[in-house]
């Protein structure tokens, strides 16, 4: 059963990298299957780096046919994840994009499952189309022209 990783006992293991090989359904997240793959966290000192590879098959409504389909979700992620020594930070705090980033701190704990739950939301398509779903057309839109405009844009003012 997948579950939370507290972080210094990274530091305990072979190389400080923990293995996991998973197969269940995650409690957020409906699939059809559970939830296959595998995780790798290595504790870095100041960093975790994670690797995840996962698959399962969900069910997606078609955005074009509101159709129902079953769409197979492959996650391949690779990510550093800063590990944070608490500091009070001002209530009124202006970042910039570069500076939010996630961090953990080195007593706590890696959320396992919500991060594979994350990557596998992230991995959702949008718009979610239909394979069998027909082409979009860009007529539609001359469609909704209302006609009886045409006389005025065929009006021209003379110079």
């Amino acid at each position: 059963m997948l579950k939370e990783i507290y972080i210094p006992d990274l530091l305990r293991l072979e190389h400080h990298r923990l293995e996991v090989e998973f197969c269940e359904f995650l409690p957020d997240l409906e699939t059809l299957v559970p939830v296959q793959g595998s995780a790798s966290i290595y504790h870095g000192g100041s960093f975790l780096e994670v690797v995840i590879k996962a698959k399962t098959i969900v069910t997606l409504t078609c955005d074009r046919t509101l159709v129902q389909f079953n769409h197979r979700l492959v996650v391949e992620s690779r990510d550093i994840v800063p590990l944070a020594y608490p500091t009070p930070l001002p209530r009124e705090l202006e970042l910039t994009v570069d500076e939010l980033t996630e961090s953990y701190p080195p007593d706590g704990f890696f959320p396992l499952p919500v991060w594979i739950y994350e990557q596998l939301c992230l991995a959702i398509p949008f718009p979610a189309i239909a394979p069998d779903a027909p082409p979009w057309q860009n007529n539609l839109l001359e469609e909704r022209v209302d006609h009886r405009w045409d006389a005025l844009r065929n009006l021209r003012l003379s110079e």
